[in-house]
């Protein structure tokens, strides 16, 4: 595919690790650290033998409380998909 998503979000823990995997089959697209104020942005690439079809990507950290915040988005593959698609996670 040779796409990738960009997504920015805040309220996690202030220096803090997010890490972002895509499923059907699980993988890990990357991790995100925070910044001071528990905000982040990030570009992360979609693997190239992703089958057409419905994902999820999720985002899995922590809130400035430290409790654990899972979140998920939709993601569906086409065989004409844009590249550069844009997802903003909703803080």
């Amino acid at each position: 595919l040779g796409n990738s998503i960009s997504t920015s979000g805040s309220g996690y823990l202030p220096n803090s690790t997010i890490y972002v995997y895509i499923f059907s089959t699980p993988q890990l697209l990357g991790t995100v650290k925070t910044d001071a104020n528990g905000s982040y942005a990030a570009k992360f690439p979609i693997p190239t033998n992703l089958a057409v079809g419905n994902h999820t990507i999720q985002f899995n950290g922590y809130l400035a409380n430290n409790e654990v915040r899972t979140a998920s988005i939709a993601l569906v593959v086409t065989p004409k998909s844009p590249t550069g698609q844009t997802f903003n996670f909703p803080s």
